[in-house]
């Protein structure tokens, strides 16, 4: 459909009532509902959210994947069991040395019904998943700086940032 597009996803954002800021031009950050438990892995709670024509992308910084490899393979194979059996919309990736959540719109045919599903898939991977991927990262060996993410600052990524959270 001509004529959709910023304004559209800006739309959708506005009907989603939550906390969100434009950080340059078609990025825009969305703080997340929920309290502590939205906050989850992704740190402070913000999804980030990039038009480029035709495309939506919802993404979200997770976590450094550990230096050992054996925590390494188990956080890996974690993610894909995440993926599998409890996310509904999106998928966790690896990009380098970084785990991100993320999921992918088509404008053209996007809806509200689905951004807002979207959104709350993601939301609630974010929330849900943070115990189990952060006893995987943190059960043995050495980490990468910030992959100790949990008690330690957070790693400076544009527009998102990692959980400072506990390790229990």
């Amino acid at each position: 459909m001509a004529g959709r597009g910023r304004e559209e996803v800006e739309s959708f954002l506005i009907r989603m009532g939550g906390d969100f800021r434009e950080v340059s031009d078609n990025v825009w950050t969305v703080g997340l509902s929920g309290g502590e438990d939205a906050e989850g892995l992704g740190g402070d709670g913000v999804l980030v959210v990039t038009y480029e024509a035709p495309l939506v992308v919802l993404r979200a910084n997770i976590m450094e994947l550990p230096l050992n490899l054996e925590t390494r393979l188990a956080v890996c194979q974690r993610l894909l069991e995440l993926n599998a059996t409890d996310i509904l919309h999106g998928a966790y990736g690896v990009e380098g040395e970084e785990v991100i959540l993320c999921d992918t719109l088509v404008i053209d045919d996007l809806d509200f019904s689905e951004f807002r599903a979207s959104v709350e898939s993601l939301t609630l991977a974010l929330a849900g998943h943070a115990d189990a991927l952060g006893r995987e990262a943190l059960a043995d060996g050495p980490h990468n700086g910030p992959a100790s993410h949990f008690d330690t600052e957070p790693a400076s990524v544009p527009g998102v940032t990692e959980a400072s959270g506990g390790t229990d």
